[in-house]
């Protein structure tokens, strides 16, 4: 399958030319949730106004722990790492307080608690600590988008591709065998729950495939979960630090790995599934390009069936009736271009 793999260079290219259309998990994702929120979001090329720290803190990590696993994970590793993710975090984070009078400084997403316990990851499993990070970086292989043919063409001539962004790919110590890495933050300790999401994640078998489309497989994924818990409040003494629990609050934020597997009926049922949803994808562009927003009353609310609405950012605005007077969308959208191919786009 490796000569249905191409550089983002040669995507672009096509994709430039006419020739193609590119996709990935986050639009597929979104079109399977809610064919209202992928007509907002890709075919109308809208979203609700304002910053997203989680999302925005997930990205500066990212580029943080990239540079950390590309340098050695040494201190000095760690030291420039915090620079890169204070560079890129630190100005949303005063951006967001500005543009949020309600944002209370002890907010989760609060620049120095995502700092410091992002700092405290690093340091916990650098090469001098008592327990090093666990897994073989494999060398060029850090922050690596791979795009793929899906073996499907358009009525109008244009190929399908399939973009994912690997955040890494890592193989255990004692084991020959790869992994692709995934970096994780989430809201709070790892439960069953946020694990059980994690192994049925439609992004991890896109990373599956695509790897082996690259003639590069690798057994799985695994998670790399860093949790980003609410801050302490309790004034109570910590059993384990012998502290308030409001001053030991960042060191009770951990993280742990998750491994996640497919089997390769699994992995056929994928594709199965996502050129059904680039079907529906490419009905609601031609929607919005024949009619623009008047052509959202022919537009699903699949949210409603699938309980997808409750923490959808476009819950306020469908719970109005979708309005979509322009001095109605002026107000609440901004211009939002997602690019599968871009830098930083999600797996």
């Amino acid at each position: 399958m490796a000569d249905d793999v191409m550089s983002v260079a040669d995507a672009l290219e096509l994709v430039g030319k006419g020739k193609a259309v590119v996709y990935d998990n986050s639009i597929l994702k979104t079109t399977a949730e809610c064919p209202t929120k992928a007509f907002v979001e890709h075919a109308m090329h809208k979203r609700p106004r304002g910053l997203a720290l989680p999302l925005l803190n997930g990205s500066a990590a990212h580029s943080a722990i990239a540079h950390w696993l590309d340098c050695g994970m040494t201190e000095t590793a760690t030291a420039e790492a915090m620079e890169l993710f204070t560079g890129l975090y630190l100005p949303m984070w005063v951006k967001a307080q500005q543009a949020d009078e309600q944002l209370a400084d002890d907010d989760r997403m609060n620049f120095k608690r995502c700092a410091s316990i992002l700092e405290q990851w690093l340091a916990n499993r650098s090469v001098t600590s008592t327990q090093p990070f666990p897994f073989v970086v494999m060398e060029g292989k850090t922050e690596r988008a791979l795009v793929a043919r899906l073996g499907m063409t358009l009525k109008d001539g244009r190929e399908v591709l399939y973009s994912a962004k690997l955040d890494a790919q890592v193989r255990k110590q004692d084991s020959g065998v790869k992994w692709s890495m995934d970096h994780k933050t989430c809201k709070g300790p790892v439960s069953d729950w946020w694990t059980g999401k994690q192994k049925v994640s439609s992004q991890f078998t896109g990373q599956v495939w695509v790897c082996e489309a690259a003639g590069d497989p690798v057994g799985g994924v695994i998670v790399n979960a860093i949790e980003y818990p609410k801050p302490h409040t309790s004034t109570n003494k910590c059993p384990v630090h012998k502290i308030p629990y409001v001053e030991c609050s960042v060191r009770h934020a951990g993280g742990t790995y998750v491994y996640v597997t497919r089997n390769p009926a699994e992995t056929d049922a994928w594709l199965f599934t996502v050129k059904r949803r680039v079907r529906e994808m490419e009905r609601l562009t031609r929607i919005a390009e024949d009619q623009g927003w008047d052509g959202l009353a022919s537009v699903e609310m699949r949210g409603r069936f699938n309980e997808c609405c409750t923490f959808c950012e476009l819950k306020q605005w469908c719970d109005n009736g979708r309005p979509t007077g322009a001095a109605q969308l002026k107000a609440g959208f901004e211009e939002y271009h997602w690019n599968p191919l871009e830098e930083d786009a999600e797996a």
